[in-house]
């Protein structure tokens, strides 16, 4: 038998094994990479839903069930715990086979040879502790991120809601005064008629009752603005106008609730007093900022280890196994791939992890005291609201009022003129519509250092919590 032939019937014999094995995992890639994602059926808050005067805890449950606010935490969520399975992956052993044909074809003789390896880096567990660690700080560190943009999403719907329900009692009010102004126009003409005012004074007081109603389009106008606003911060896909109830809803609240020491007596001088010591530590205890800062100076410290394994790059180092082959016969085959550490000993990479260490242990530090800090100005502003709500507010809009009744009274007596009548009314009118202001003031800073301490009034929520309870939008097929 001719050699040559013995030869190529074995060549022939082991190319289509070898191509088998290397075509058919890259069939099944393409079939994976070819199949289509899931599609989404988006089902954004029906308008029937926000058809009724909303209270707070109504429009924050159904701000945080969202359905593309949830979409975009789920997918938070799951890229964190996607990181965290790559780094626990144990990567894949390489295939390399090799063909060789070398000889004298036309003097009927020829080399033969084949090498079939499978590599391995055998030393990946040396750098596999630092990332699972890495990924799992950078995993709790986005977990606290978003109970971050939770508890900010809590804070925005409470001061809109507020800003909702003080832009319906300014509506309100201007009706009242509207009502108000045009009694006093029927008044003034009939006194007009009598010849008690003169055509100035007549004048006026249909200038006063145009621009009456004038305020009460405005106010309904921005009270329609403001429930478009909170529709669609609410999830909705459609414009509606949301109301706000007459109440937010929520149980009655008092600093105390959180200490055992009691809430501070306001008196004048008490505006200025500094937050108690139990009320930063409640924020800190609770604030997301802090452990997610935790958490990343936690994953620096997790890199700074793994760039300092990389310096010995041991990691690298890679073992091959297999079988030759060469017309004398089959023989086995290993081999190592070993870097030599002499130029790289990944100095700059060290440096750089040090660098965002130190950042993020400013980080941290920057975190406690921006907690510290926004509690200290938000009972400041709690502070000053009630005291300024307490002292001259509710108190102007009484005395206004009262001086308004008697304005009219002396009027009517003659002991005063119409415009001095006039002026009384728009004092009371600008005391009724600064005291809905200050509400608002004193309510949103009332809200707001609620949440910062957690004492919303209601069932607390956590982002888990949510996630899970809400439907994943890509489980049924079809979508808009």
């Amino acid at each position: 038998m001719n050699p040559l032939n013995a030869t190529q019937t074995r060549i022939y014999l082991l190319r289509p094994a070898s191509f088998a094995a290397l075509i058919l995992p890259l069939l099944l890639i393409c079939a994976c990479a070819t199949s289509k994602p899931r599609a989404i059926t988006w089902k954004p808050v029906p308008a029937e839903a926000l058809n009724h005067p909303l209270t707070l805890p109504e429009c924050l449950q159904l701000a945080q069930t969202a359905d593309i606010r949830v979409a975009e935490w789920r997918a938070r969520r799951a890229a964190a715990r996607a990181a965290i399975d790559a780094s626990n992956e144990i990567p894949n052993p390489r295939f390399q086979p090799s063909w060789e044909d070398i000889g004298l074809h036309p003097a009927g003789a020829t080399l033969f040879s084949s090498t079939y390896l499978i590599s391995f880096p055998i030393f990946y567990w040396l750098t596999k502790k630092p990332q699972v660690d890495a990924a799992e700080a950078e995993a709790r560190a986005e977990a606290s991120a978003m109970d971050g943009d939770l508890r900010a999403l809590e804070s925005d719907i409470g001061s809109a809601w507020y800003e909702l329900a003080a832009a319906q009692n300014k509506a309100n009010v201007q009706r009242q005064l509207q009502h108000e102004a045009s009694d006093a126009l029927t008044e003034a003409q009939a006194k007009r008629q009598l010849g008690l005012i003169s055509q100035h004074e007549l004048l006026q007081s249909e200038a006063e009752a145009m621009q009456a109603t004038a305020d009460v389009e405005s106010a309904t106008s921005a009270a329609r603005a403001s429930g478009l606003t909170m529709a669609f911060a609410l999830g909705t896909a459609s414009p509606v106008v949301v109301q706000a109830a007459e109440s937010d809803g929520l149980t009655t609240w008092t600093l105390s609730q959180s200490a055992a020491s009691p809430a501070p007596q306001l008196s004048s001088d008490s505006f200025d007093a500094l937050p108690p010591d139990w009320l930063i530590d409640a924020a800190l205890k609770i604030d997301p900022a802090v452990p997610k800062a935790r958490a990343s100076r936690e994953a620096a410290e997790a890199k700074l280890a793994l760039q300092k394994v990389n310096q010995i790059p041991l990691a690298d180092t890679g073992a091959s196994g297999g079988m030759k082959h060469e017309p004398e016969g089959w023989g086995k085959v290993f081999s190592l791939d070993i870097p030599i550490p002499i130029f790289n000993w990944n100095r700059g990479a060290v440096k750089q992890a040090q660098a965002d260490l130190l950042a993020a242990q400013a980080a941290e530090e920057k975190a406690h005291r921006e907690v510290t800090a926004r509690v200290s100005t938000d009972w400041q502003s709690w502070l000053a609201a009630s005291h300024y709500d307490q002292s001259y507010s509710h108190p102007l809009d009484v005395a206004r009022r009262r001086l308004a009744d008697e304005a009219h009274e002396l009027f009517q007596a003659g002991q005063i003129s119409y415009i001095e009548l006039l002026q009384a009314r728009r004092d009371r009118d600008q005391a009724a519509l600064a005291a809905v202001e200050q509400w608002q003031a004193l309510m949103i800073a009332h809200w707001k250092l609620r949440v910062d301490i957690g004492q919303e009034g209601f069932p607390a929520v956590t982002m888990a919590n949510i996630i899970d309870a809400s439907a994943d939008p890509g489980a049924a097929k079809g979508g808009r």
